[in-house]
């Protein structure tokens, strides 16, 4: 009898290219702590753009103002320097432990641009600038270590005493990568402990990856099936003529235009945030290693473009939403031993879901978004440029 071991961000069945459908046997559980039990809370933070009548700032959608609002963002956050700043009261005051702070990390779409945020620092915060890290993709020449790391030299900033912020790109923190404590008191906790998204994740709008996921679910989905002795071959050729008529259309939809999530329609906006997310939790996942809680800040006003005019966001467009939605769905399982498993997986991300601050929810959360606004310039933005 075979046995398999599935990763947690295997195991999502709302995400057609992540989820593989063949159930675990068994499930690994973290090791108990002796930690007082601390709650991580998410908070949607976004920042009012004085120059422009406070409208939130966004970087998703923002066309040409993109960079700039970025920017503004981050100026948000440091400005009062290592005393006053946002960023370094969240360091301070955030599951301070044995006299030892945990770091900041602040999430964007690309080397470059995390390249660009320390040149900024550097420039304008220089007394914040000499404590911040940013993982690039190579150094270029002229760089300094102290100033720049490699995805491959990361796990070495959790023991990093001169560096207080880490600004990376979503991904380049790969699974198995752990930025943690590796001596004294903090031994094996998570190095980082806030973690800001300066941007709402979107892929380029060429991007083939939603397509080949649903033809790839719609596939397996074929495939497992097993027909009875009864059906005959023009029944079982009506049930393929089917289930490729409807990856057919998902196919034409997707191909006519560029990949915007506004355009998508809720029957394809579920997968494509299920896709997104998968990234999202694994990046707050750095944040909680051995039972550690972690404080996210979801700076970006597209992350729930309502809550920040002061109204109610739908699971239609806003991701953070959606992800709620999708996860509540995981927590109420018709399968139990699937419940549990999910239950385990993702608990500790949907109750700082359901208890976000700044985001306004419906009552139900699956009411059609028609009824609550739109938001027609989602977002084209690339998401990386790995």
């Amino acid at each position: 009898m075979s046995s398999s071991l599935t990763s947690a961000t295997s195991f999502l069945e709302a995400s057609p290219a992540y989820h593989i459908d063949v159930d675990p046997h068994y499930l690994l559980k973290p090791k108990k702590t002796d930690r007082a039990p601390t709650c991580s809370f998410y908070h949607f933070m976004w920042i009012p753009d004085r120059e422009r009548g406070d409208e939130p700032l966004r970087y998703s959608g923002a066309g040409e103002l993109r960079e700039r609002n970025l920017e503004r963002m981050v100026e948000a956050l440091v400005r009062g320097g290592t005393n006053r700043s946002e960023i370094y009261k969240s360091i301070r005051n955030f599951d301070k432990q044995h006299g030892i702070c945990r770091k900041a990390a602040l999430v964007v779409n690309s080397y470059e641009q995390a390249r660009s945020i320390k040149q900024f620092l550097n420039s304008y915060h220089p007394e914040i600038g000499k404590r911040t890290k940013a993982v690039v993709r190579s150094l270029k020449d002229g760089e300094k270590p102290t100033d720049y790391v490699t995805p491959a030299q990361c796990e070495a900033l959790g023991d990093d005493e001169t560096c207080d912020i880490i600004v990376f790109p979503m991904t380049a923190i790969g699974r198995g990568v752990n930025i943690v404590f590796t001596r004294g008191s903090r031994e094996r906790d998570a190095a980082i402990g806030s973690i800001y998204f300066l941007t709402r994740p979107h892929p380029s709008t060429d991007d083939m990856q939603l397509l080949y996921s649903l033809a790839g679910r719609a596939t397996q989905q074929f495939d497992s099936q097993t027909f009875s002795e009864s059906k005959n071959l023009a029944a079982i050729y009506h049930v393929w003529n089917s289930a490729r008529s409807d990856i057919y259309r998902h196919a034409r939809r997707l191909l006519q235009e560029p990949l915007m999530a506004s355009r998508l329609g809720p029957d394809l906006f579920k997968p494509f945030t299920a896709n997104q997310m998968v990234a999202i939790l694994q990046t707050i996942g750095r944040g909680m290693r051995n039972g550690c809680p972690v404080a996210v800040y979801f700076v970006d006003a597209a992350w729930a473009p309502q809550s920040a005019k002061d109204k109610p966001d739908s699971g239609r467009y806003s991701m953070l939403v959606q992800m709620r939605i999708i996860l509540e769905e995981c927590m109420t399982h018709p399968n139990p031993v699937t419940r549990e498993i999910y239950q385990e997986l993702y608990g500790a991300f949907l109750k700082p879901l359901q208890w976000i601050e700044g985001v306004i929810y419906l009552d139900d959360l699956r009411q059609p978004a028609d009824s609550v606004g739109t938001d027609d310039d989602f977002d084209n933005s690339p998401l990386l440029e790995m």
